[in-house]
């Protein structure tokens, strides 16, 4: 049992350590500007039972760049569920929304009541 515990905590200290080598790749892919290429090596450290809240939004903003932007916002939506509080994120949603012509900022009342007199 103990053999196999100790196997078992190698295993996941080396899958995590190559996740992060990915990220770190896909990070470096994505500085040149090869966002196909990042997005598949974020996807693969996804396929490997790897979350965080970092990794959603850098495909986020991969699929942003490449004017995704349905696409990119499911991505952001999921990092702000692991990260409820970040503010950028919200900020990148609201700029897909808008992106989409689904999120305009509203007018102020009284905008609204000058025009309708004009």
């Amino acid at each position: 049992m103990k053999i196999f515990n100790t196997i078992l905590i190698l295993f996941i200290s080396v899958n995590s350590f190559s996740a992060e080598k990915l990220f770190e790749k896909a990070d470096s892919l994505f500085q040149l500007n090869k966002t196909d290429s990042a997005i598949l090596l974020y996807q693969e450290i996804i396929d490997n039972n790897m979350e965080s809240a970092e990794l959603y939004y850098n495909i986020g903003v991969c699929y942003f760049q490449k004017k995704k932007f349905k696409k990119s916002k499911f991505y952001f939506q999921k990092s702000l569920v692991l990260n409820p509080k970040s503010e950028i994120t919200k900020a990148r949603i609201s700029q897909c929304n808008l992106k989409l012509g689904g999120g305009s900022t509203p007018k102020i009342f009284y905008m609204i009541w000058k025009n309708k007199l004009l």
